[in-house]
């Protein structure tokens, strides 16, 4: 499967580049404390009561997928062309956390690219995964997604093509991780938005956040992929190259 299927969490659903109002009440409980294990918290909650939603009518989380792709992309795109955010960034924090912006939105816009496309090509599934597998997938979620650190889970350590469970389980973690870095994104343009102040420690988690974070999620997807490549197996990931019709980001 070389896409994951995007439900977004509440902040992100609420969020509009050009009134940020709603959004502003996810801060409070963001910044306080470690940013990293709030946006954990927060993007947990959301997603595991999604977990079967997700799998309950395959056809219909396709369908939701492309639509919130399509919002997401166009979302990203206001974003990045924001030079006057780009610049409060820059200028009232710091320009590291402007270029680790940079880099992350760059890095999301692509694979929200790549994701869209693969959506739209491949069929539905026959049939969804069976009962007890979702049921497990929803008693190992807390397990697997680790509040605790400011680390991604690590979606490829489960991953194994001869094991179906753990390509299930693998899927599920790759669209947390990629509702996770998006949460981080959007959050970063509201505090840039509303002038905010950070902390010196919050300013700098925020900075390696933007860095860490697309890396770990591209290692995770580099290393499916080739073990994919070792095995055939229908949860691989692969770069598909859009058409003008498909781009979102343009």
């Amino acid at each position: 499967m070389s896409f994951v299927l995007f439900k977004p969490p509440e902040i992100i659903k609420e969020y509009t580049p050009d009134d940020i109002e709603e959004s502003l009440r996810f801060l409070d409980e963001i910044l306080n404390g470690s940013i990293a294990t709030n946006l954990k918290l927060m993007v947990s909650r959301d997603f595991a009561s999604t977990i079967a939603y997700l799998f309950e009518n395959l056809e219909r989380s396709y369908e939701e997928a492309i639509e919130n792709y399509e919002r997401f992309g166009n979302i990203l795109r206001t974003i990045s062309q924001n030079e006057d955010l780009l610049d409060k960034m820059e200028h009232e924090h710091s320009p590291i956390l402007e270029s680790n912006f940079r880099f992350a939105i760059a890095s999301l816009m692509s694979l929200l690219q790549s994701f869209y496309i693969s959506i739209k090509s491949q069929p539905v599934p026959d049939a969804p995964p069976p009962k007890n597998f979702v049921e497990k997938i929803e008693k190992e979620f807390s397990r697997y997604s680790k509040i605790s650190n400011s680390e991604m889970p690590d979606a490829s350590s489960l991953f194994s093509p001869d094991d179906k469970f753990s390509g299930f389980m693998a899927m599920i973690l790759l669209a947390y991780n990629f509702a996770l870095f998006s949460v981080l994104v959007v959050v970063t343009a509201i505090i840039a938005a509303a002038e905010l102040d950070l902390s010196n420690s919050q300013l700098e988690e925020v900075e390696s956040l933007l860095r860490d974070w697309p890396q770990e999620f591209v290692a995770q997807i580099a290393l499916i992929q080739r073990n994919t490549l070792l095995k055939p197996n229908p949860f691989g990931l692969s770069g598909i190259i859009p058409t003008e019709e498909e781009n979102l980001m343009e």
